[in-house]
């Protein structure tokens, strides 16, 4: 790429050029980022890191929402070690942003977490100023609370590839939140029902309870929204039935009898 048309891209940052150009020529510049990366290649990502940084903490969420839709197609252009140093740290910060932006992360957490660099197992590389100074004990633990963050969100959002990949690579779904949920609480709120289905199978426990004493069934009767609460209703026969597979033979007819009795209530009503 000549020198001139890459510092021409890397002015697009300038609030300056938002006042006298265009006022979203910053989010245009997020946009392009990638594609501008593939170009100079991961051993010029130098030229790029300042202007990646300078975009993540752009006041128009816009910006950060447009670069938290592609972290996970830059991880891959940079490779591991570039991720770990530089994009993780910005990825974390996307999480504690607005639900506009963290949803950019979360909608393709999946593709994120089966980087090699950023996979829950205890011998991934990436350290913080802190973590590097861990003994094993302690590493392991804060990998441990890591997976379970992960896990408990993914679960949250009703990201089932993410919850799978990291059951299946380790993760603890009787892990606790400061308030006493885990993952299947989560879960069970939402009426995520792929992502419940996943975590009875790796051993969750349907008679948790948190600090206020609701168990994941509870909190699905108390928190479930009118359109979900088929999905509720199933979930209910399924720990009623002992199972674990939402398409169970046995379920199913359980869960036509509910829809079928409250149809009845409704035309008893009219």
């Amino acid at each position: 790429m000549p020198q001139p048309l890459l510092d021409q891209y890397v002015s697009m940052t300038d609030p300056a050029r938002a006042q006298t150009v265009d006022t979203d020529i910053a989010k245009h510049c997020a946009y392009s980022l990638p594609g501008v990366a593939l170009t100079l290649g991961r051993q010029n990502w130098h030229c790029l890191k300042d202007t990646y940084e300078t975009l993540a903490s752009d006041v128009q969420w816009k910006v950060r929402q447009t670069l938290a839709f592609s972290i996970h197609e830059l991880a891959v252009i940079l490779g591991d070690q570039f991720t770990a140093a530089n994009l993780l740290p910005i990825s974390n910060g996307f999480l504690k942003d607005l639900d506009e932006v963290r949803i950019g992360v979360l909608k393709h957490l999946y593709d994120f977490l089966k980087l090699p660099c950023l996979r829950v197992a205890e011998d991934a590389f990436y350290r913080t100023t802190d973590s590097q100074h861990f003994d094993d004990k302690q590493w392991k633990k804060w990998i441990s609370q890591r997976v379970f963050m992960a896990l408990y969100v993914a679960s949250h959002r009703g990201r089932s590839e993410a919850v799978q990949y990291l059951l299946e690579h380790g993760a603890n779904c009787q892990g606790r939140s400061p308030v006493g949920r885990t993952p299947l609480h989560v879960a069970a709120a939402m009426s995520r029902l792929d992502c419940i289905s996943l975590q009875l199978n790796y051993g969750a426990s349907v008679n948790d309870r948190d600090t206020k004493g609701e168990t994941p069934m509870s909190l699905a009767c108390h928190l479930s929204h009118r359109q979900s609460r088929w999905q509720t209703f199933l979930f209910y026969w399924m720990v009623k039935l002992g199972t674990k597979d939402p398409m169970d033979p046995v379920v199913n007819k359980a869960f036509q009898r509910v829809k079928a009795g409250f149809g009845s209530k409704k035309e008893n009503k009219t």
